[in-house]
C-alpha cells in the first residue's frame, strides 16, 4: 500500500470516528477530532502536492545508493593529471577533517596531496541538518570526493577513521582505490549495541525510538581536549540525532564487503578500544577473504591519531602510503 493510499485511509478512518461522535453528542470529543482532520488533512494535502510536483523526476536515472539521478552529479574536466598519488581522508561520526590533524601535518610535510571534505551534518552550530541526513548523502560525497581526485591524478588512496572507515569500505564497492587505510573502522557492534541495532531496524522500534524516546541521545567517550596529544579543542558533538546513528547503523548493513576493490589494505586498531572491536572486524575480512595487513597499537582506544601511540600511528600511516 503506498503512503498516500494509507493517509487517505486513515483519514476516512478519523471520519468515521467524526460521524460516530456527532450521533452521541460529545461536543467536546467532536471539535477534537474536527481539529485533527483539518491537521492531518492540511499535512497530507502538503505531501500530495509535493509529490505531484516531483512527478517530472520519473524521467531520469534514480540512483538508489546515493540518493539522487545520475544526470545531477557532478561535472568536472581537468586536461590532464598533475598528480601521481594522492589521498583522500573520510573523518568519523560526529567529527571534521580536523581531528586528523597531526595525520594531516605529517602528510604536508612529506609532500603527499589530500583533501579531507567536510560530512554533511557535522562542524555546524546547531544539529539541524544532522537531524535529516541520509547515510546516502555521506556516501554521495565521498563518491564524489574521489571522482574528483582522480580527475587529477594517477592513483587516489583513501584513509577513513570510525565511521570514515565504513564509508571507506562502501566507496571501494563502486570505486577501486590504489590503497586503503581503515582507523579504527566502526563497521560492526558491541554486543549490547547489537540488540538495540535489532530492536530499532523493526518497524515498532524505528517507530518507537524517533517518537517517544528522547530523539537526541548522548554519545559516551567524546573527547573535547586540550590535552598533551591534542594542544586544541576537538570539534565533535557529544549529543547527537538518534536519527543519524540509525542511518551509520544502516550504512553498516549496506556494505557487501566480498565487492571491495583495491590494491592494499591497512587496518589499524587500538588495543584498548570498546567501539572497534578487533575480534568481529578481522573475522568479517577473513570470511569475505578480504587481503589485509594489521597493526595493533597497546596503548591507545578508539581515536588512534589522538592517543598516545598518535606519533607511531601517523608513521605507519605516512609509510603505508609511501
Amino acid at each position: 500500500m503506498s503512503k498516500n493510499s494509507t493517509g487517505i485511509l486513515i483519514q476516512t478512518f478519523l471520519i468515521f470516528i467524526l460521524l460516530i461522535l456527532i450521533r452521541h453528542g460529545n461536543l467536546y470529543l467532536i471539535e477534537f477530532v474536527s481539529v485533527i482532520i483539518l491537521v492531518y488533512g492540511f499535512i497530507l494535502f502538503q505531501k500530495n502536492r509535493i509529490a505531484r510536483s516531483l512527478q517530472f523526476t520519473k524521467d531520469f536515472t534514480f540512483l538508489k545508493e546515493t540518493n539522487n539521478f545520475a544526470e545531477t552529479g557532478q561535472s568536472l574536466f581537468f586536461p590532464e593529471k598533475k598528480h601521481r598519488h594522492v589521498l583522500l581522508i573520510i573523518h568519523g561520526y560526529s567529527a571534521t577533517p580536523g581531528e586528523l590533524r597531526l595525520l594531516n601535518a605529517a602528510l604536508q610535510k612529506e609532500g603527499i596531496p589530500y583533501y579531507a571534505p567536510l560530512l554533511s551534518g557535522f562542524g555546524l552550530k546547531d544539529l539541524t541538518l544532522l537531524n535529516h541526513v541520509k547515510r546516502q548523502d555521506w556516501l554521495r560525497e565521498v563518491i564524489h570526493a574521489y571522482d574528483l581526485l582522480a580527475a587529477i591524478s594517477d592513483k587516489v588512496s583513501v584513509l577513513g577513521h570510525s565511521m570514515g572507515g565504513l564509508l571507506a569500505c562502501r566507496l571501494a564497492e563502486f570505486r577501486t582505490p590504489h590503497k586503503i587505510i581503515l582507523s579504527a573502522p566502526y563497521i560492526t557492534l558491541r554486543d549490547d549495541h547489537e540488540k538495540l541495532k535489532k530492536l530499532a531496524r523493526t518497524t515498532f522500534g524505528n517507530w518507537f525510538f524517533r517518537n517517544i524516546y528522547p530523539s537526541y541521545v548522548r554519545k559516551s567517550g567524546a573527547k573535547k581536549g586540550p590535552d598533551e596529544h591534542y594542544p586544541n579543542k576537538r570539534f565533535a558533538y557529544d549529543l547527537v540525532p538518534l536519527s543519524s546513528v540509525f542511518e551509520m547503523w544502516e550504512l553498516q548493513e549496506d556494505v557487501n564487503y566480498s565487492q571491495m576493490k583495491y590494491d592494499e589494505l591497512l587496518v589499524l586498531f587500538g588495543a584498548k578500544d570498546r567501539t572497534t572491536l578487533k575480534e568481529k572486524v578481522v573475522k568479517l575480512f577473513e570470511e569475505n577473504n578480504l587481503r589485509f595487513k594489521e597493526i595493533v597499537y597497546q596503548d591507545s582506544g578508539h581515536g588512534l591519531f589522538d592517543s598516545n601511540d598518535s606519533s607511531e600511528v601517523v608513521r605507519d600511516s605516512v609509510k603505508f602510503l609511501q
